[in-house]
């Protein structure tokens, strides 16, 4: 077993084991002690070490005096037996004492449903906590949507209880916390049941009730269930339901009506239902079709008595905001033919697309909204469409070309890009489409296969073909029985587009071939529509852009925008300061900074009142201006006034379960003696243990060379070397 050698050394400890403040800690810090790695006597050894290294030096030195000899053997002895023992490997052990008082924390209610009762309880609160504070650590914290710290004067519009329960078993350790007071009504819309979330928490929990328990004559929507994103064209479900409290035999009308975007409303359905029990809950159902893009805002109100004391509970208001995910195909023709009837009927019968038809020569402004364009037997003879292709180039969109006989074969090659025809005349080959399984532009079914391969002959034209650049082949030529690498139907980019281009003619037949075999037209539907979506999609190559994390956000949720600058070379770069100024409906505008991270910039303007907003984002780089905007809507939420009847039966049962007891306001000087005398409560003794080399001890080794060096000093005054 070591030797422990006590020592008045001492060294500070920095081990914590608490998020408590130091104001509540007692500190008490023992001497240090020195172990020995290696038996005592070894200690013996050292001492002989170094008088024998004195003895050697000046045991046959007769230039000094006796008592000259034996202070400076003196001096080299002590300091060859000191360096000889730190080379033994002492170590040096220190131990920290704490003694921490057990922390009572008290939780104050801070929803806007009982805020303020609350802090008309104050004064008791804080006469509490001057009574416990000696035997006690008093933490006090708020809690509504979250926990906080208090002072705050926040009024939080949600109230979630377990929150509380989760950060006492998260920030004090189960043998420090003495017990918990919560001051509340026992109302919580959000997060999972307290006393669950109490359960595992080892201190006794004493509640405060607060609030009317007496149920009032009242109908409450209590939620509205519905998809928050919609697609234009979608049918959309609103579930509602609703309770009922006192108004049995009785009914009430629910009423859904939309709000334009001047504010006014306009009924849309209307459902009565018919109360038969004292508490009654129901659901009722309504079914919406958005007729354009944007936030749509609905009203949902239920009618109620006349006594009725909690009207705000009988309205809600509810926005889904729709997109337009369909885009738009221009089928531009130089004559009708079969194969646009085919095309048209493919893509329409496809929600995603909204699918327009032209003639060349009656074309007006068709082109400017257009996603895609496809251009049948364009360009032909007399038939420029050079001046479509220039604007469709300005704005990157894609387009696919379908050749027929009377197409310019050579004006085609220039205008598409993709592979060349060298066409030999007028004549044609019948090809039947081979699916090319290497196609990589987009994921192709592995059951197409086998209904390409049945499917009758296209036309196309008799020539040589030859790639121009990287683009795929996604359906490829077999002539009679020969497979060939001519290309039917190839899709690519060029030029910063998409271009798809099919050499022939014949659609037609394929689409009403596969319905007379399959009975259905599945896989010419989903051929058409896969190679549409990869031509229709467009990157968003825009330099600088700045976008809302949501379109929708609710009364409780913080803001938050990110933004992105590119260089050049299409680098991200955050050099510039970028301002950002959001507006509501009434033109108040809040300005700001965005605030630059990583490489690019995010802003979080924090919680905005329910309406609509307009974003626009300024900023200048390399001598450039750039602009970005946007717009996004905030949802009122109302959960605090969804219940207001005090739940103090809840808070009885987290009491028992807790071993607690509940305390009306009028009685916490009780609860100052109980918590007084509660021998359960003990102050929490921490103990830190350190230890290290007695080498590393800087002091010993200064003394070691200070013996060393006054030696040699007074060996040099006398005339010794």
């Amino acid at each position: 077993m070591p030797y422990v050698w006590p020592t008045d050394l001492n060294t500070q400890t920095q081990h914590e084991h608490t998020t408590i403040p130091p104001s509540s800690r007692i500190h008490k810090r023992m001497n240090g002690e020195i172990i020995l790695t290696q038996p005592s006597y070894f200690i013996a050894f050292c001492a002989l070490a170094g008088f024998l290294v004195a003895a050697l030096l000046y045991f046959g030195e007769s230039e000094l005096s006796k008592g000259t000899r034996l202070g400076l053997g003196l001096l080299r002895g002590i300091a060859v037996g000191l360096i000889a023992f730190l080379l033994l490997g002492p170590l040096l052990r220190n131990v920290d004492t704490r003694t921490q008082k057990p922390v009572f924390l008290i939780a104050e209610d801070q929803s806007s449903s009982i805020k303020g009762t609350v802090d008309s309880l104050a004064p008791q609160i804080n006469q509490l906590q001057e009574a416990i504070s000696e035997k006690y650590d008093v933490q006090r914290v708020g809690i509504g949507e979250r926990v906080r710290s208090l002072p705050d004067t926040t009024t939080d519009q949600a109230t979630d209880l377990s929150q509380l329960f989760n950060y006492a078993k998260d920030n004090y350790p189960p043998e420090l916390l003495g017990g918990v007071l919560l001051v509340s009504d026992g109302i919580f819309n959000q997060g999972s049941d307290p006393s669950y979330a109490s359960a595992g928490l080892s201190a006794p929990v004493f509640t405060v009730p607060l609030g009317d328990t007496t149920p009032a004559r009242d109908v409450t929507i209590v939620d509205a269930l519905y998809n928050r994103i919609s697609y234009l064209g979608d049918k959309l479900e609103i579930q509602v339901d609703v309770q009922a409290t006192n108004l049995s035999g009785s009914s009430t009308t629910l009423t859904l009506s939309e709000v334009a975007a001047n504010g006014r409303s306009a009924r849309l359905d209307s459902k009565t239902l018919t109360i038969a029990s004292r508490r009654s809950f129901q659901t009722a159902r309504f079914l919406v079709e958005p007729k354009k893009a944007g936030v749509a805002r609905y009203v949902i109100q239920a009618s109620g008595p006349k006594d009725e004391r909690n009207k705000v509970n009988n309205r809600r208001t509810i926005s889904i905001d729709v997109l337009d995910a369909r885009q738009q195909v221009l089928i531009l023709a130089a004559a009708p033919h079969p194969d646009v009837s085919a095309l048209r009927q493919s893509l329409e019968g496809n929600k995603n697309y909204e699918t327009s038809f032209a003639l060349l020569q009656n074309l007006t402004d068709e082109v400017k909204d257009a996603d895609l364009v496809i251009f049948h037997n364009l360009p032909a003879a007399n038939k420029d469409i050079s001046a479509v292709l220039k604007q469709l180039d300005s704005r990157k969109v894609g387009r696919l070309f379908i050749a027929g006989k009377t197409s310019d074969k050579s004006a085609l090659n220039k205008a598409q890009g993709l592979f060349s025809i060298n066409a030999k005349g007028d004549q044609v080959n019948e090809v039947t489409p081979k699916l090319n399984g290497a196609f990589t532009l987009f994921t192709l079914n592995e059951e197409w296969n086998q209904t390409i391969k049945a499917w009758p002959p296209a036309i196309a034209p008799f020539a040589e073909y030859s790639a121009l650049s990287t683009g795929d082949v996604l359906l490829s030529q077999r002539i009679g029985r020969v497979d060939t690498d001519f290309p039917l139907l190839a899709a690519g980019e060029v030029n910063g587009s998409k271009v798809g281009v099919f050499a022939g003619q014949g659609l037609w037949r394929w689409r009403l071939a596969e319905y007379q075999q399959n009975q259905t037209q599945e896989v010419f539907d989903g051929l058409i529509a896969s190679l549409v979506q990869y031509l229709a999609l467009r990157e968003d190559k825009r330099p600088f852009r700045v976008t809302a994390s949501e379109r929708l956000y609710t009364t409780s949720e913080d803001i938050t925008l990110q933004g992105e600058l590119y260089n050049a070379s299409y680098q991200l770069v955050n050099e510039p300061d970028v301002n950002l100024r959001i507006t509501n409906s009434d033109g108040t505008a809040y300005p700001f900074l965005m605030d630059k991270v990583g490489n690019s910039y995010r802003l979080s303007a924090g919680r905005l009142p329910a309406g609509r907003y307009d974003f626009r984002a300024t900023t200048s780089f390399n001598g450039t201006s750039y602009t970005s905007s946007g717009s996004f809507s905030v949802e009122a939420r109302q959960l605090e006034s969804i219940v207001t009847t005090a739940d103090w039966n809840l808070l009885q049962r987290i009491s028992d379960q807790q071993g607690g007891k509940l305390v009306l306001p009028g009685a916490l000087s009780s609860l100052t003696q109980d918590l007084l005398s509660d021998n359960a409560a003990k102050p929490v003794l921490y103990q830190s243990v350190r230890t290290r080399p007695l080498i590393d001890w800087p002091w010993l080794l200064a003394i070691a060379l200070a013996l060393l060096a006054v030696e040699w000093f007074l060996r040099r005054r006398l005339g010794t070397y």
